[in-house]
């Protein structure tokens, strides 16, 4: 397997180190745990990353950050959600830190391993109206939150949210931070000696 080959996968196992942390440590009263593994992933993952975009990849993580606090904001005011209790830290409107912590975390992915969806929002949009809900669902599984309005109101807005969320923070990351990973050129076809 090639470096960059490996590095995506990294990069991408990084991200389920993290939501599984976050999710397992709120579920068991251990909110201090997705913070501090997300912290530990974020800071690996800009001091991999060229120093030339440094600057820009954590002004996206610390766009991802907002977006992410405002996307949970809304589910949680309209009851579609409610998480299991954070550090204490922030009103209570604000999802918890376990929770915010996976939204800048969730952005090292979008430039290296989810960088392919750049190029393809329309899959974007359907890998984040499948994925989002999953993902939300395995953490209300794993008794990190729960649907106050159901599983099917709450799923249902998470796929809409998430089909809207991805291709935005794709785009965004592709204008503020590097373009994602090459696609290899194929090599110019060259007639056989003596074939001409």
């Amino acid at each position: 397997m090639s470096r960059t080959g490996r590095w995506l996968l990294v990069n991408l196992a990084a991200f389920q180190i993290v939501w599984w942390s976050a999710v397992l440590g709120a579920a068991h009263g251990l909110p201090w745990a997705g913070p501090l593994t997300a912290l530990g992933a974020c800071a690996l993952h800009v001091r991999r990353i060229a120093p030339t975009t440094r600057s820009a990849e954590l002004t996206m993580l610390a766009y991802a950050l907002c977006f992410g606090l405002a996307c949970d904001a809304t589910l949680m005011a309209f009851g579609l959600i409610r998480y299991a209790p954070g550090l204490g830290i922030g009103p209570d409107w604000l999802a918890p830190a376990w929770m915010a912590a996976l939204w800048p975390t969730f952005a090292t992915t979008l430039n290296h391993s989810l960088g392919w969806l750049r190029r393809h929002p329309l899959c974007a949009a359907v890998f984040g109206a499948l994925a989002g809900p999953l993902a939300y669902g395995g953490g209300v599984a794993l008794g990190a939150a729960d649907w106050p309005r159901g599983a099917l109101a709450g799923m249902t807005a998470i796929a809409a949210l998430w089909a809207v969320a991805l291709p935005l923070l794709s785009t965004l990351s592709a204008v503020t931070v590097i373009p994602a990973e090459p696609e290899p050129v194929p090599e110019p076809v060259r007639p056989l000696a003596g074939s001409l």
